[in-house]
């Protein structure tokens, strides 16, 4: 099931929302896949005619179909600044700052991470 909303309180300003409940298959031994629940707020702001200021912020939550004993939970949230300048209608740049602390039943796979990232996409 997947639900979206996109508000526009001003012509400079989106602001999104969006649900999400799926389930995933996995290549684990023991688990059938996962149910998984992922909630995201999001706000652009149009600063100039071609740079756009965003940010984001996304919560997923994964709990395993299996047997019981070999369950795994997983939770995620991620958050993202970001702004995009729109060179021309061929090219754009974008540079910003991701964190992601994703914590796991099995805690050898728990992680906290920091991104900054420069990014430049090309279209034909």
């Amino acid at each position: 099931a997947r639900g979206a909303l996109t508000w526009n309180p001003t012509y400079l300003i989106t602001v999104g929302a969006s649900l999400n409940r799926d389930i995933v298959e996995s290549t684990v031994f023991g688990i059938a896949g996962f149910f998984r629940t992922v909630g995201r707020l999001s706000v652009d702001y149009e600063y100039d005619y071609n740079v756009i200021l965003s940010s984001s912020i996304e919560y997923a939550n994964e709990t395993s179909i299996s047997r019981p004993g070999l369950g795994e939970d997983i939770k995620d949230l991620q958050a993202s600044v970001s702004a995009t300048y729109l060179i021309n209608e061929y090219a754009r740049a974008r540079a910003g700052y991701r964190y992601e602390d994703l914590a796991n039943t099995v805690e050898t796979q728990s992680f906290r991470e920091n991104q900054i990232f420069l990014r430049l996409d090309l279209f034909y």
